[in-house]
């Protein structure tokens, strides 16, 4: 978690997030950590092994999510925005890529 927290810079201050924000980030946390197992294979669903840990402790976390956690979450989902329903990103503020 140490490296992680290393590889990605956090803001000063964590953005709002509303309240469907927050639902929906704990949704996509939830998602990808279903079908996740811990990179035991490479099949392309789920986190990756260096993801697996914070995002399977994210989809854990009972109760609404802080703004730092919603923050972390965003920028999860859109790396991991393939294995996400559209209306999931959408919540989230984010516009899915194109191929």
């Amino acid at each position: 978690e140490q490296e992680y927290q290393k590889r990605v810079t956090k803001p000063a201050k964590y953005p709002a997030a509303t309240e469907s924000e927050r639902i929906a980030a704990h949704d996509a946390m939830q998602r990808v950590a279903g079908v996740c197992n811990y990179a035991a294979t490479r099949d392309d669903v789920g986190f990756s092994r260096f993801d697996a840990h914070v995002g399977h402790s994210l989809a854990e976390t009972p109760g609404p999510f802080t703004d730092g956690q919603v923050w972390l979450a965003k920028k999860l989902a859109t790396k991991y925005q393939r294995q996400l329903p559209d209306e999931t990103l959408a919540a989230l503020g984010i516009t899915r890529k194109k191929k």
